[in-house]
């Protein structure tokens, strides 16, 4: 079987994960059509894993640096935009959409990591009305912009895919200090160094 490929949107992430130098990996640019246009000529077989910074919603427990896997992946800005309350409908909701549903992912039993529900965007959460609509309506806990084309490419290949993300930011309040961003690299990589092998030996025990 092929060996897993790390996936990170951005140079700046793959430069500060040098726990995880050596192994094959793509990256992708950021958001998901940049991830999808980097798969169609990769050549890339067997699993993923999706490695990155996340925002986390209000009110998750989760704080900079927290590092945790993601369970389950949604888009939650593919739909309707409506005029009444909740002012969005996912494109699941209608029958031309019924493609568009939650993907699963791997989540090895780590302890002290939490599983959560991941959500990804094209448009960042800028307000606490849309991170605490996107939170509640798909039960997530953090944001991202690229992971549900990993998991979505994954899954349409029958690969496994296991997502890793560190916490940046809470996803409302946009406070993207470069500080924030180091510790959640920091917190990447060391989690890397003590818990690489385990994630190693939970992708190729998935195979069977």
């Amino acid at each position: 079987m092929a060996p897993p490929t790390i996936v990170v949107a951005s140079e700046l992430e793959w430069q500060a994960l040098s726990p995880l130098h050596g192994l094959k990996h793509l990256v992708t640019g950021v958001g998901m059509p940049a991830v999808y246009r980097s798969f169609l000529n990769s050549g890339i077989v067997g699993p993923l894993i999706s490695i990155g910074i996340a925002g986390a919603y209000q009110d998750m427990k989760l704080g900079i640096g927290d590092v945790v896997f993601v369970g389950s992946e949604v888009v939650g800005d593919l739909g309707m935009e409506l005029p009444d309350h909740p002012n969005f409908s996912p494109l699941w909701d209608f029958p031309f959409g019924a493609s568009h549903v939650k993907v699963d992912l791997l989540a090895p039993v780590i302890s002290c990591v939490p599983v959560v529900n991941g959500c990804t965007v094209s448009t960042v959460t800028g307000t606490q009305a849309t991170g605490s609509r996107r939170r509640d309506m798909f039960g997530a806990s953090i944001e991202t912009m690229e992971g549900y084309a990993v998991a979505d490419i994954a899954n349409a290949r029958g690969v496994r895919c296991i997502q890793i993300r560190a916490i940046s930011n809470v996803a409302a309040e946009r406070d993207m200090q470069p500080t924030n961003i180091r510790c959640a690299l920091d917190a990447l990589s060391t989690f890397w160094m003590q818990h690489g092998n385990d994630i190693m030996e939970a992708i190729d025990e998935a195979k069977d």
